[in-house]
């Protein structure tokens, strides 16, 4: 990962946490959520904030700082150290069409990632589920490395989790009480 993304990231990270927090604070700060919303279907909206972060990149690595401050719009609720996958599977009523909607995810190529990505970020909003967004940025800007490392990572953090969960349902389930 080049180190001038990382701190882009970093960068972009705090920026978006600073409106979140102050949302009902600064008017200034819930018009600048509204404009990264609107973000998502026109990216030029979101430049003013995305822009003076984005120093030394071009490409995927911009466009997908673009895409996630729009993202981030949906549900800004920042989890330090919770991946996509962590945030995905920690939503409580998940069905089958969760885990299809995450299947999807894990099987897309870069051009089909803002649909899905939009998609499941909704979702978690409606369900109260925050992620860490740096680590979304860093973890897109790598979704196209050799052997799928990142996509190997989230269905780690996705069905690993979920096995422990399921796990612990059927020990409840045998307990007797006394």
């Amino acid at each position: 990962m080049k180190p001038a993304f990382e701190k882009a990231a970093a960068r972009l990270a705090d920026v978006l946490k600073e409106h979140a927090e102050n949302k009902d604070k600064r008017p200034a700060s819930r018009a600048a959520l509204a404009k990264l919303r609107q973000s998502l279907q026109n990216p030029l909206y979101a430049a003013p904030y995305v822009a003076p972060c984005t120093e030394g990149l071009d490409g995927w690595g911009e466009e997908l700082m673009y895409l996630v401050a729009g993202l981030f719009a949906l549900n800004p609720n920042n989890q330090e150290g919770v991946s996509f996958a962590a945030a995905f599977r920690s939503m409580p009523d998940k069905s089958d069409s969760t885990e299809r909607r995450f299947q999807m995810l894990l099987a897309a190529r870069r051009e089909q990632l803002p649909d899905l990505l939009r998609h499941g970020v909704k979702l978690m909003a409606s369900k109260g589920a925050g992620l860490d967004w740096k680590l979304l940025m860093l973890d897109l800007y790598g979704w196209e490395s050799p052997y799928n490392s990142v996509q190997r990572k989230w269905a780690r953090d996705f069905y690993r989790g979920q096995a422990a969960e399921d796990l612990g349902e059927e020990n409840t389930e045998g307990e007797v009480s006394a």
